[in-house]
């Protein structure tokens, strides 16, 4: 039975992982025609960190609307002549959308939606809470993904069994990864059991999504979170099909983070799951990226702001400015900013907020 490691830190993950990168040969580790190591890295290091955060649950479709759903995604995908006007996709979670006064914001995504509209691009909104798919410009609903994905991941769970014989010399090192981690004390076995299914996945998924690119004349993809399975294999699908990827910041993107930080051995041809460039909102937060791929051509980082954050500040969202104003008037106000793994607000911060003086406000 595999257990995962509750006491590391972040720091502490990446550091051993690390040593792993620096002894692994990790060109050797390719599945399904591509490099698998991110998917190695994202789903030992985040299988660790998740172990310390709270589990949501969504609302579960009914089989009828399951039935209509994927109906109605294979349709849009398999039928229907190319587009001529260029689309640009931007992949996003509910969690960064914001909606105010009846209209719906990606806090990420922001600025760069607007620009890409004002030049005539149509713009195309992947959620992948709910996976609907939205068009930007009349902000209607297109299209419901979510039957399609999961028939995807059925799909993928045959061709896993199918591959494995086949892509039995890389699987094999998986055990040598498993026997590392195991010397020190993190025990990951039922994790990296699942990494051929998530391989067959990641190379289901792009295929299909390799035909919706092409139908829709997308020419770039924005991502808010490259690293999560779906946004892998449409990585790897736009790369394949010559379009851009680009991965916009989304929160603090520090060191220590996995997606981010640290990455070592990269091979000279970068990997294919991962974005051609990384927009961040500042010189730190670059050089988080610049660290690993400064030297690789295939991955770079570039500054563009935070443009939901600047907006608020210039006052350009719609929104009565003087409910905030009055609120804060008087006051020395501290926002607080929680991460899923944190289990709500740590003692130091509930500490402070009962020690401090009055004029400031929480």
């Amino acid at each position: 039975m595999s257990l995962l490691n509750k006491s590391l830190n972040n720091d502490e993950i990446l550091k051993l992982f690390n040593k792993l990168e620096d002894k692994a040969a990790i060109n050797e580790f390719n599945a399904c025609g591509f490099n698998i190591w991110p998917i190695i890295r994202m789903s030992v290091c985040f299988g660790l960190i998740s172990a310390r955060y709270n589990k949501n649950t969504m609302k579960e479709l009914t089989l009828k609307e399951r039935r209509g759903y994927l109906y109605k995604s294979i349709r849009s995908l398999f039928r229907g002549a190319k587009k001529k006007k260029s689309s640009i996709l931007f992949i996003t979670h509910t969690n960064y959308l914001e909606t105010i006064n009846e209209v719906v914001y990606d806090r990420v995504h922001y600025g760069h939606v607007n620009r890409k509209i004002s030049q005539g691009d149509d713009c195309i909104r992947l959620n992948l809470a709910n996976k609907e798919v939205s068009y930007l410009n009349g902000n209607e609903k297109r299209l419901e993904l979510f039957s399609l994905f999961r028939f995807i991941k059925f799909l993928s769970l045959a061709y896993c069994i199918f591959k494995i014989p086949v892509d039995w010399k890389t699987y094999k090192r998986l055990y040598s990864i498993n026997k590392f981690f195991k010397s020190n004390g993190v025990y990951l076995t039922s994790t990296l059991l699942k990494i051929p299914f998530k391989v067959a996945y990641v190379f289901i998924l792009s295929k299909f999504v390799n035909r919706s690119l092409l139908l829709n004349n997308v020419n770039a993809v924005y991502h808010s979170y490259y690293y999560c399975l779906e946004c892998m294999a449409i990585t790897l699908a736009a790369r394949r099909c010559g379009i851009d990827t680009i991965n916009v910041q989304h929160g603090v993107q520090a060191k220590y983070h996995p997606a981010f930080g640290m990455w070592d051995n990269v091979p000279k041809e970068g990997y294919e799951l991962l974005p051609d460039e990384f927009k961040c909102w500042n010189k730190a937060s670059l050089d988080v990226i610049n660290n690993w791929a400064l030297n690789n051509k295939h991955h770079y980082a570039t500054v563009s702001s935070y443009h939901w954050a600047d907006s608020w500040n210039k006052e350009a969202i719609p929104y009565n400015y003087n409910i905030l104003r009055n609120e804060s008037a008087d006051y020395f106000n501290v926002l607080v900013t929680l991460q899923p793994s944190l289990h709500g607000i740590q003692d130091i911060v509930k500490e402070c907020m009962q020690t401090t003086e009055r004029n400031i406000k929480w």
